[in-house]
């Protein structure tokens, strides 16, 4: 395995598969059971740790508790490899530190105290400090995990255009296999029996290596919406007549619901005039969301079977 400057790699895998495991390997946390980890040619143990401190730098899951202390100063906490023996800042070190909340979308964050910030917020700011080493390798655990879904969107853009606009070699591990696909450049893959794969995410997704460590029992990874579906529910199928962004909706709403859409069937939904419109056996009727829709046809599905 290789981490390149400029390019985003998510690391994923089931829980217990070793991505912790692997994230302390890599930056020199815990000794190799096998193999070496190189540093720039270099074997990461030949580093001590203020050398290593210039060339990576991490960010935990766990949340950082400091008490009363601006931004501003917790970023400069990554300075430490620079600094002299009384960690005293030059002008010098203040300027990477600017540019380092700038770089991390934090620069409005840097007089707030850490302890007022929201989760997003905390994790721009730890990214910062992060940046503030000016290493060239950035390794993250779980950076969204305690992120709603728009702050986990914002983080994974973030690490991205980190990694493209200033050359960063960045790995990331992440529950979320979705976001990943979207973002990332290439993804790391482990498995429950310690398999390895790697590769672009549209190569895992089409060479079913996704399927194969993601799918269990009823949950399969669907290679053709790049999603999780719930299989063994029971499926009839619809006739959809709609358009647009109305069509994707109620085709999605189906499929939760345990139908296909198909075109010859004796259940038809149309959608005219705002209203959805479903007939069956000679009976129509119509709704005006698609909530109320649904616990109409579950009752189709109930006389069917009965």
């Amino acid at each position: 395995m290789e981490l390149c400057p400029g390019e985003l790699i998510c690391l994923v895998g089931p829980n217990g598969s070793g991505k912790s495991t692997l994230l302390r390997t890599i930056t020199g946390l815990q000794k190799a059971l096998a193999g070496e980890v190189m540093l720039h040619g270099k074997p990461i143990e030949s580093y001590d740790n203020k050398a290593l401190a210039k060339v990576i730098s991490v960010v935990l899951t766990t949340p950082v508790r400091v008490g009363a202390m601006r931004a501003y100063d917790l970023v400069g906490l990554g300075r430490f490899p620079f600094t002299d023996m009384f960690d005293q800042m030059r002008e010098e070190d203040h300027k990477v530190v600017r540019t380092a909340l700038e770089m991390a979308g934090a620069t409005p964050l840097a007089e707030r105290f850490v302890h007022t910030l929201s989760d997003g917020e905390r994790q721009k700011v730890m990214i910062a400090r992060a940046l503030a080493q000016e290493p060239s390798l950035l390794m993250l655990d779980e950076p969204t995990a305690f992120l709603d879904l728009p702050g986990r969107v914002s983080v994974m853009q973030l690490l991205r255009d980190l990694a493209h606009g200033h050359d960063k070699a960045i790995l990331t591990s992440t529950h979320d296999l979705d976001l990943a696909m979207r973002i990332a450049d290439r993804v790391w893959l482990m498995g429950r029996n310690g398999e390895f794969l790697q590769g672009a995410p549209e190569d895992l997704a089409l060479d079913g290596s996704f399927s194969r460590v993601f799918s269990i029992g009823k949950v399969q990874f669907d290679a053709y919406t790049g999603q999780f579906q719930m299989n063994g529910m029971p499926t009839r199928q619809v006739m959809l007549k709609a358009e647009g962004l109305n069509r994707i909706w109620a085709e999605k709403a189906l499929n939760r619901a345990g139908f296909s859409v198909g075109d010859e069937a004796e259940i038809q939904l149309e959608f005219v005039e705002n209203t959805w419109r479903l007939s069956y056996q000679h009976k129509q009727k119509s709704f005006e969301n698609i909530y109320d829709l649904l616990q109409t046809l579950r009752h189709v599905e109930l006389e069917k079977a009965e």
